[in-house]
């Protein structure tokens, strides 16, 4: 299977992968298919752990969560394909679906067992380490998604959204350059790893 779609897609964010990421230089221009090698290159042992551990996260087995991910990337595939991206409702419930799949749904069954048993030089570990850290703005953002505390800034340029901290919201904003950076991390690092897996 070819990921080069997906390489093409991260690539646009070459800068942001070897800067917040810290990935190879080598990598940026074919992540997803770097990641596939790595993946490939894991004993079937060791690929089936992973997948037992995906499995046992939630009670949701690993065939079916990999069906809602390949059908989320149908839906985006074909939602951009066919034109419907014009019309500002569409695009308004993409965002809302394309966040929730990608900061809440795919986040700790999916990508925190990649950081907890992939090898530490793996791009596909440095990534998921990127995605899943603790003390980030995007940490911040799928809570504060998780619990409806966002919304369109005026101009939709951008997202603000609040975090309860010490009894305090507190007000961030995400724009849609970093929001597309982050949604479609988890993106290739979902679909290549369950693709693989």
């Amino acid at each position: 299977m070819s990921f080069e779609f997906l390489d093409q897609q991260m690539a646009v964010h070459r800068n942001k992968l070897r800067t917040n990421v810290n990935v190879r230089a080598s990598t940026v221009e074919r992540l997803a298919s770097t990641m596939a090698e790595e993946l490939y290159g894991l004993t079937d042992t060791n690929r089936r752990k992973i997948r037992d551990r995906i499995s046992g996260v939630v009670p949701i087995s690993f065939a079916d969560r990999m069906a809602e991910i390949h059908a989320f990337q149908m839906f985006m595939d074909n939602t951009r394909q066919s034109g419907l991206d014009e019309f500002p409702e569409i695009t308004r419930a993409k965002v809302t679906v394309q966040n929730y799949m990608c900061f809440v749904y795919m986040r700790e069954p999916c990508i925190t067992p990649l950081k907890k048993m992939l090898p530490q030089e793996f791009q596909t570990r440095k990534c998921a380490e990127y995605l899943t850290r603790k003390d980030s703005p995007l940490y911040c953002f799928r809570n504060a998604l998780a619990h409806g505390n966002w919304t369109y800034a005026k101009d939709f340029n951008s997202i603000r959204y609040w975090n309860l901290r010490n009894g305090k919201h507190t007000e961030h904003a995400v724009c849609s350059d970093m929001l597309d950076f982050w949604q479609k991390l988890v993106r290739c690092t979902t679909y290549v790893s369950f693709t693989v897996l």
